[in-house]
């Protein structure tokens, strides 16, 4: 039996996503491991949990036997043998079909260990769904950050408001975000942690640092969803961006100025304003040369700070004088993004437009976080040989 590390369709580990936060007390020393699945003949034979230790990964084997995966299967974990402030990962072997899939979790951070409990496993009924992404919708929808947006311009220094909206659930921390020139989502601090119950909806203020640089940020969000008494799946939604600039001034007449101009792509590029960034086409890679008839395997790779949302549609490009030639739409649908993703395109292209001097490349649709944006990227520009 062969293993293979993939990025399907098919499986999504739901929780705990990259940069999860277990917080253990006195009354909560399990967590949640959340997978879920969209096919019928799934089996979970083994679950890890990992860390690096001098550049090694460490495993501990937490779980092994045979059960049928549900749509959405929760596995509760005994959190109490691992260290503080350790990064953590979880690693699932499942079975599908002919073949046995390894797939990882994002890696989270336990900040306190209390008591052990006995390591279980669980599928909760309560907990039903067409898809995983259905699944998730139960604990997420209807929760939305409706300030700062797109419109708020903030000097360095200056003070913000962040306003979630939903109906019953906790916020537990907020962090601050940045995008760089080349779209990638960038850290900066987390602005604030605790326990905030929401009801309809709640704001939460926050000082901007003085020496922040000229850019677009936006706010991280996580909320805390409880399961039976224990710690569920965060959801973590975003604010839209907003504009950061290092100085205003006001003249005598009532306009303000800053000191950069606010339709300058240099610092606010329109594309990052809508969503559209963290996320990058892998592969192929510019310049590779691809056979035809083969299966090209079309890699994502999402940063899990990204406000992309899934994926839509899968097309091949001819690049050509004038407009570029579209050969063929690959595939089409609505499928969430993992933060690695592949698709594998049985590569055909018809006689016509067929050139082995040709450049060709995909083009990616996604939707955005950002409600009523929708992304596109490309993959490198590759030549396509017919031997």
């Amino acid at each position: 039996m062969k293993y293979y590390i993939l990025s399907a369709l098919c499986i999504e580990i739901l929780y705990p996503k990259t940069d999860s936060v277990i917080d253990q007390t006195e009354n909560q020393s399990t967590s949640y491991l959340i997978l879920g699945n969209t096919v019928k003949t799934s089996s979970l034979k083994k679950v890890l949990v990992l860390h690096e230790k001098e550049g090694n990964e460490v495993e501990e084997q937490v779980w092994i036997g045979q059960d049928e995966l549900l749509k959405v299967t929760a596995i509760q974990q005994d959190l109490s043998k691992l260290e503080v402030n350790n990064d953590y990962w979880f690693r699932v072997l499942v079975q599908q079909d002919n073949y046995e899939c390894l797939f990882d979790s994002g890696k989270f951070k336990v900040l306190s260990i209390t008591a052990a409990t006995i390591f279980a496993f669980a599928c909760f009924s309560s907990v039903k769904a067409d898809s995983y992404s259905e699944a998730i919708a139960r604990f997420c929808d209807g929760l939305e950050v409706t300030a700062p947006t797109v419109d708020h311009v903030y000097v360095a220094g200056s003070n913000a408001t962040v306003t979630p909206n939903e109906r019953t659930k906790t916020i537990t921390g907020l962090d601050l975000y940045s995008v760089d020139g080349e779209g990638n989502p960038k850290y900066v601090q987390n602005t604030w942690a605790g326990s905030y119950a929401l009801q309809s909806s709640a704001s939460i203020s926050d000082d901007i640092p003085a020496d922040t640089a000229a850019g677009l940020y936006y706010y991280r969000v996580w909320v805390t969803n409880m399961i039976n008494g224990q710690h569920g799946p965060d959801c973590i939604k975003t604010s839209r961006t907003f504009k950061v600039t290092t100085a205003a001034h006001v003249n005598d007449a009532g306009f303000t100025s800053y000191a950069q101009a606010l339709d300058d792509p240099q610092y606010y590029k329109p594309e990052f304003a809508k969503g559209c960034f963290g996320l990058k086409v892998k592969s192929p890679a510019e310049g590779e040369i691809l056979k035809l008839d083969s299966f090209v395997p079309v890699e994502l790779k999402r940063d899990g700070a990204s406000q992309t949302d899934s994926l839509t549609k899968v097309e091949i490009y001819k690049a050509v004088d004038g407009p570029d030639q579209l050969v063929d739409t690959v595939w089409s649908g609505k499928e969430s993004l993992a933060d690695a993703f592949m698709y594998k395109d049985h590569l055909k292209i018809s006689s016509d437009k067929y050139d082995p001097n040709a450049s060709y490349y995909y083009k990616i649709d996604v939707t955005s976080q950002v409600k009523g944006e929708t992304c596109s990227f490309q993959s490198g520009a590759f030549k396509v040989s017919s031997s």
